[in-house]
């Protein structure tokens, strides 16, 4: 009677276990599906001319078959707002070059955009360049899509309509004021939108974070251990954001906790606005070196 009652007992644990994994995954896999998405509309880019989304002005420049089209819904809940972007209409794949270069008024940074109406019997290729470093691409809602770095193949096997498409988000390193979209063109073209809430200034600036030396020791105290990294800073951080140390020029990993006590080792300075996840550039590489005190003394010993 124990035995088999020990038993139920077990597999009821199990069960509950392993229905609160599911409930788990479940919550993790739509807390992820809701990371790229695009609250309110598309901005009314036209392929050439400036237009202002809160506060920012853009103006466009394209080359190629570049025009507007109107309202589209697309794969994945894409679903753009009128006159957006008409890209690479042509008689055949890859045959139809294009490219649109977009210049902010202030510095931006994870750009969402929305792209509907690609490919068919082939993919049509996407790229995707900025003056903040390489471009790196993420995406959690999409349909018929690649993404290849800084690179997105669409549409090989989708239905003639709405075609492969998705919402993807565009970041750099380090906050941009160009974007470039080019691709090869395909069949009837594509569509692609910019989401009007993604358009906003990243405080944290596109400028290095200035600093009045690139080195730092404990010659005024010898029996000090650690140094103040943020004593070479006298400057205020732009905006709302704030300074920040990584011990790379790649703000990867996480800020360095000790920046009033620093130990041996090479670090750089960012400005981080943390209302929209962007960086400046990193500074130059600062160098603290720790010289512990030399109990002999100055006076030389007495022999008598």
């Amino acid at each position: 009677m124990n035995k088999t009652y020990n038993n139920f007992i077990k597999k009821t644990l199990i069960s509950i276990k392993t229905l609160a994994l599911g409930i788990m995954i479940l919550f993790i896999s739509v807390a992820t599906a809701k990371a790229q998405t695009c609250t309110g509309t598309t901005a009314n880019i036209p392929p050439n001319g400036t237009i202002t989304v809160n506060g920012v002005s853009v103006t466009s420049a394209s080359t190629g078959y570049v025009s507007q089209f109107g309202a589209f819904s697309g794969c994945s809940g894409v679903n753009l707002s009128n006159n957006n972007l008409y890209v690479g209409a042509t008689t055949g794949i890859d045959t139809g070059p294009w490219q649109t270069v977009l210049t902010f008024s202030k510095p931006v940074n994870n750009i969402i955009i929305l792209l509907a109406a690609a490919g068919g019997n082939n993919n049509e290729k996407f790229y995707f360049t900025s003056n903040g470093g390489a471009i790196s691409i993420s995406s959690t809602n999409n349909c018929y899509s690649v993404i290849n770095g800084n690179s997105i193949f669409s549409g090989a096997g989708a239905p003639p309509s709405p075609g492969g498409g998705g919402i993807f988000q565009l970041t750099s390193p380090t906050s941009f004021t160009t974007l470039t979209m080019s691709g090869l063109g395909g069949m009837t073209g594509s569509l692609i939108g910019i989401c009007s809430a993604s358009i906003v200034e990243c405080t944290a600036g596109n400028t290095a974070v200035p600093l009045t030396g690139t080195t730092l020791n404990n010659s005024a105290n010898c029996s000090a251990t650690t140094v103040n990294l943020n004593s070479l800073h006298t400057a205020t951080a732009p905006g709302t954001s704030q300074l920040v140390w990584f011990t790379n020029d790649t703000h990867t990993g996480t800020v360095y906790a000790t920046p009033t006590a620093a130990t041996v080792g090479t670090y750089y300075a960012y400005y981080y606005d943390s209302t929209n996840s962007c960086y400046s550039p990193a500074s130059s590489a600062v160098t603290v070196t720790i010289t512990p005190c030399c109990n002999a003394g100055n006076t030389g010993p007495n022999i008598n």
